[in-house]
C-alpha cells in the first residue's frame, strides 16, 4: 500500500446536498484521515461519500479527534463504489496481496531463454489451489500484468492473490476475521510479519454482464451478440491501516526459501487440511495465537517481554489443551513429553537434564518467568539474561511453533523436516 493525499468533495449519505471541500490522507503506517473546510452536520457519523476527479470513495468507521473538529480519522477507504449503509457493505469475494507472497508459492514464474538471435521469455503461473473452509473457500489466484512498447521496452509483473470466496455475499466485517486468520496464517508459514499490500473486492453493484460471444457480418454490416452473458465485476480497492508497522519498507523485503519455516510447496498436498485445522482452533488457541504474533509483530520489543509473552502462551495452550490446576514446571514438563520423538530429533538441548535429574529448560524457564514476575532476590541469580535470557527465548519459541504444526495435522517427520532446516540455517 502507497500513500496518497488528494483534494475531494464529501459529503453524509443521508444530507447530499450539503457538501464540503476537504483533503483525504492516507499512510499505511499512520492510518487515513480527512481534513475538511467545514463541519458536518450531524455529530455522529459512520459513512463519508464523496468524490475524487470523479471516482466515487467511501469512507467508513470514521473518529472525530474532538467534538467541535474538522479532521475525522478514518479506519477503511472504499475507492471506485458508494456505499450509502454499513449493511450495503457486501462483497462476493475479496482478493489480498500479502508481503512476499510470491516468494512464499516457491516457483519461477518466468523462464528465460537466450538464443542466437532471440530472447524468448516463457510465463508459467503456478497450479491454482484452493480449500473450502466452513462457508467459503480459499484459493490462490494470479494475475499479469504488462506494459509494452515494442520498440524499447516490455514490463512483466506476476502478483500472487490470495482469494476469500464465501457461499453467499458477506458483510465487509465478517471478512476482516478470515483476513485476520489469513495474515497470521502466513506471518507463521515465514516467520516474519505479513501485511496486505493490495486489497480488492468483488460487489454485486458494481456487476454488468456482457454478452458471451459475438459475431459480426462485414457484408450486411450487422452484430449479432449471443443471448449468454459473462459476468463482469469491477475492482473495489480497499486501504486500512497496517498494524505494528514502523517503517514502511519493511514490508518489501525479499526473502529464500530457507528462510521461511514452510513454503507453499511444502504444504500444498495438504493445502486444504492444514488451513481447516489453522480456521477451526483459531478460536480456542486465540489467546496462544496474540501472545505468539504479538511477539512476531512487535520489531522492538524488548527480550523480557519477548520472554514472557511466550511463556505465558505455552502456560495458556496447556490449560486448553489440558486443563487442571498445575504449576508452570508441570505443565512444561506435559508439553515437552508431548513432543519428545520430535525434540530428540531437533532441539536435544532442551530435553538435557542437571544432575539431579531435572530438566534444565524447564528449571530455567521457571526461575527466569519467576524473576521477571515478582523481582524476587531469590530467583536474581538463577535467571537467565541477556545471551542466555535470547538463547532460553528462542528454545520457548520452538516449541511453540512445534505445537502449532502439530495442531495443522503435520506429521512429526514433517515437522522435524521443517524445523532442522529453518534453524539449521539461521542459528
Amino acid at each position: 500500500m502507497e500513500k496518497f493525499e488528494y483534494e475531494g468533495i464529501w459529503w453524509l449519505p443521508e444530507s447530499s446536498n450539503y457538501k464540503i471541500q476537504g483533503t483525504l490522507k492516507f499512510d499505511p503506517v499512520r492510518g487515513a484521515r480527512l481534513e475538511v473546510k467545514f463541519l458536518f452536520p450531524n455529530k455522529e457519523f459512520k459513512i463519508v461519500l464523496g468524490t475524487i476527479n470523479g471516482m466515487p470513495i467511501t469512507l467508513y468507521r470514521l473518529r472525530k479527534h474532538r467534538q467541535f473538529t474538522t479532521i475525522v480519522e478514518v479506519d477503511v477507504i472504499f475507492i471506485g463504489i458508494y456505499f450509502e449503509k454499513e449493511e450495503d457493505i457486501i462483497f462476493n469475494s475479496i482478493s489480498v496481496n500479502y508481503s512476499n507472497l510470491e516468494e512464499w508459492t516457491g516457483i519461477d514464474v518466468f523462464q528465460i531463454e537466450e538464443l542466437e538471435n532471440e530472447l524468448k521469455i516463457t510465463y508459467k503461473p503456478p497450479q491454482r489451489i484452493k480449500a473450502q473452509i466452513n462457508d467459503f473457500t480459499i484459493c490462490l489466484d494470479y494475475e499479469l500484468k504488462r506494459q509494452v512498447d515494442r520498440k524499447k521496452e516490455i514490463t512483466l509483473k506476476h502478483t500472487a492473490f490470495i482469494k476469500i470466496e464465501p457461499n453467499n455475499p458477506l458483510n465487509f466485517n465478517n471478512y476482516l476475521k478470515i483476513l485476520n486468520n489469513l495474515q497470521n496464517f502466513l506471518s507463521f508459514a515465514m516467520k516474519k510479519p505479513v501485511y496486505p499490500l493490495l486489497i480488492k473486492g468483488k460487489s454485486e453493484k458494481l456487476k454488468f454482464e456482457l454478452p458471451k460471444t459475438m459475431s459480426v457480418n462485414l457484408k450486411k454490416g450487422t452484430t449479432t451478440k449471443s443471448e449468454d452473458k459473462v459476468p463482469i465485476y469491477l475492482d473495489i480497492y480497499i486501504y486500512m491501516q497496517l498494524p505494528y508497522v514502523i517503517n514502511i519498507e519493511d514490508t518489501n523485503l525479499n526473502f529464500s526459501i530457507p528462510y521461511f519455516l514452510f513454503n507453499l510447496e511444502d504444504i500444498r498436498k495438504n493445502f486444504e487440511i492444514y488451513l481447516r485445522n489453522w480456521f477451526s482452533e483459531s478460536e480456542s488457541l486465540k489467546r496462544i495465537h496474540n501472545l505468539y504474533f504479538e511477539t512476531l509483530y512487535s520489531p522492538y520489543i524488548n527480550i523480557e517481554s519477548a520472554f514472557l509473552n511466550l511463556v505465558y502462551a505455552l502456560e495458556a495452550y496447556h490449560r486448553v489443551s489440558k486443563g487442571g490446576k498445575l504449576s508452570l514446571g508441570k505443565r512444561i514438563e506435559d508439553i515437552l513429553e508431548e513432543v519428545k520423538d520430535i525434540l530428540e530429533q531437533t532441539e536435544k538441548d532442551i530435553l538435557k537434564r542437571t544432575e539431579n535429574n531435572e530438566i534444565e529448560f524447564i528449571k530455567d524457564l521457571v526461575n527466569t518467568r519467576n524473576f521477571l514476575v515478582h523481582y524476587l532476590k531469590e530467583y536474581e541469580e538463577k535467571a537467565k539474561k541477556r545471551e542466555e535470557l535470547f538463547k532460553l527465548t528462542i528454545k520457548i519459541m520452538i516449541l511453540l511453533e512445534i505445537i502449532f504444526l502439530k495442531e495443522l495435522g503435520m506429521d512429526d517427520e514433517s515437522i522435524i523436516s521443517l524445523i532442522n532446516r529453518f534453524y539449521g540455517t539461521r542459528h
